[in-house]
């Protein structure tokens, strides 16, 4: 009820840290449900949010990353968290080590992402999220792919991740790659391929190249377009994932038609 979501944004107001995390987990659980969603908004649960989620509790930092997860799925509230998502962005620039928290963020970005609302707060974290896809846990090159696809959606986010230091992408479309990790690779860099194209955005000047030859547009458009063209054609004629096949097949015919 409205009433109970006021109580329970009022306990998150309390200095004992075990009774605010618990409130945390409680508020998570009822944002779960849409008809809590609302409620939890007007009772103010997310003006006291971002100061929870940039706590030196642990607990309450890990607690309140699953609320604000849980709460970006209503859109009303989506529209509202520009204060969370700026302080998630920070949290997830400083958060290598801890694998956990780093995921349980991504997996909140990725979800407030949906929309383009608050894509122009990305680029600082964009260097972290191409260095997340070479990482040695699965779990964070898989979310650190579904973030950057979402905002590779957007043609205004192009630019930037055209231009942001990127590891070499041929090691995205191995063949061994795990299969949602592989699709999500051919997805990322089909939607990039086809953005840079109809944006214009795919020609390089000689100078560009000598000063930026590891930015994601360098490496996927010109020094290893003809090897991520070659994988791509491998992969749209022998993956048996018909998905795989279609986004290989946009990658390899954008790529190719430029290389002609």
């Amino acid at each position: 009820t409205p009433y109970e979501c006021k109580s329970l944004v009022a306990l998150l107001h309390s200095s004992d840290s075990e009774k605010v995390q618990r409130t945390l987990t409680t508020v998570a659980n009822a944002a779960a449900f849409t008809r809590n969603q609302d409620s939890l908004r007007e009772a103010g649960v997310l003006i006291r949010l971002p100061n929870l989620l940039a706590s030196t509790d642990k607990g309450i930092k890990e607690a309140a990353v699953v609320a604000a997860a849980n709460l970006s799925l209503n859109i009303g509230n989506m529209k509202e968290m520009e204060p969370c998502v700026t302080v998630l962005i920070l949290l997830a620039e400083g958060c290598d080590e801890d694998i956990s928290l780093r995921l349980s963020i991504l997996e909140c970005l990725t979800n407030m992402c949906v929309l383009p609302d608050w894509h122009h707060l990305f680029p600082p974290l964009l260097p972290s999220l191409m260095t997340g896809l070479t990482s040695p846990h699965s779990t964070i090159r898989l979310q650190s792919l579904r973030l950057l696809i979402n905002l590779a959606c957007n043609n205004e986010m192009i630019s930037s991740i055209l231009s942001t230091p990127s590891p070499s992408l041929t090691d995205l479309l191995n063949i061994s790659t795990p299969e949602d990790e592989l699709l999500r690779s051919c997805t990322l860099l089909a939607n990039i391929c086809m953005s840079s194209v109809r944006l214009n955005l795919s020609r390089l000047s000689e100078e560009e190249l000598v000063t930026r030859p590891d930015s994601l547009q360098t490496k996927l458009l010109h020094t290893q377009s003809e090897q991520i063209s070659q994988q791509a054609l491998y992969l749209r004629d022998n993956h048996p994932n018909t998905e795989i096949k279609f986004q290989a097949s946009k990658i390899y015919t954008t790529l190719h038609g430029l290389q002609s």
